[in-house]
């Protein structure tokens, strides 16, 4: 792992392990948490969209009984495009789930064939709720090098699909629109996919990253490798003059103790939108992993008013 990604990740652990229990992550994330580690010490962060994500929000779905790809499907045969079965994974090596067993996840022609016709109807099935025209906009970022799907003469990918709808998802909170300038503060925003973008889509806004290690120190070097330009607030130990820092700051990274403020929010009003099982994104709400523990299960989108 490259030792500046390492130190930072030490360091994160540290304030941690600091703050009070209830701010600690369960056993799972633990476990979890250091298993991503590990990944990353081995192919690093140059690759961690083929690594780490797949424990994150990724899903490497490829059969048609999956529950999560049946309700894809679903939404796909109300207005069938034929284009999907032409989609085609853009160089899937290196792709795994598992660093002891290093096992190349698309390494069968079927797995690969599965995997694109998925994110084609993913795809297919955002775009037209798209109002906005996001996916026209935008494209995923190479960096971290992602598991791309060549659809409809363009790469494509789940993850920036899956970014749309919670876009939308959080919307629904805001009849005019999330306004410009508003704060966002995610809880639990893994390598922060959303955060990118957020900070692409909303002129002004200012985004807030919540998580433990390593995703967090991943999100920001993701976020300020992306946003050179964006004042950040990056992670340091303690909370004095912290909530100043991320007030002058568009994108700030923070451990889950520090909110107990929460840091720059003061007393001013919050909205709050929840994801849960209930009104999570998607046709018929298909896009939470069934086998995710409950208490995972949602994110928390707070918006300055």
């Amino acid at each position: 792992m490259e030792r500046g990604l390492d130190a930072v990740i030490q360091e994160m652990g540290l304030e941690v392990e600091a703050g009070p229990p209830i701010y600690r992550p369960s056993r799972f994330w633990q476990n979890l948490a250091g298993r991503n580690t590990g990944e990353l010490a081995g192919p690093g962060f140059d690759s961690f969209k083929r690594t780490i994500n797949q424990n994150y929000f990724n899903w490497l779905l490829v059969d048609p009984r999956d529950a999560q790809f049946r309700i894809v499907m679903k939404s796909w045969m109300r207005r069938p495009t034929p284009s999907i079965v032409q989609a085609r994974l853009v160089g899937g090596s290196g792709v795994h789930v598992d660093l002891r067993s290093q096992t190349d996840v698309f390494r069968r022609r079927m797995v690969r064939i599965g995997y694109s016709v998925f994110v084609a109807m993913l795809w297919e099935h955002v775009y037209r709720h798209d109002e906005l025209r996001l996916l026209d906009r935008m494209s995923e970022p190479d960096l971290g090098s992602p598991i791309l799907v060549s659809h409809r003469g363009r790469a494509i990918s789940q993850d920036l699909a899956n970014s749309v709808l919670e876009f939308y998802s959080i919307s629904e909170a805001f009849p005019e629109g999330i306004p410009e300038g508003a704060t966002v503060m995610e809880l639990g925003g893994g390598y922060g996919r959303l955060g990118w973008l957020l900070l692409s889509a909303i002129p002004g806004v200012r985004y807030v990253a919540v998580d433990i290690p390593p995703a967090l120190a991943v999100a920001q070097r993701y976020l300020t490798t992306l946003f050179p330009d964006l004042l950040a607030a990056p992670f340091r130990r303690g909370t004095d003059g912290l909530a100043d820092e991320i007030a002058g700051a568009r994108m700030a990274f923070i451990t889950p103790e520090s909110i107990r403020g929460p840091p720059a929010l003061g007393g001013r009003r919050l909205h709050q939108y929840q994801l849960s099982p209930r009104n999570a994104p998607g046709p018929d709400r298909p896009l939470l992993a069934r086998d995710r523990p409950a208490h995972t299960r949602s994110v928390l989108h707070q918006a300055m008013a």
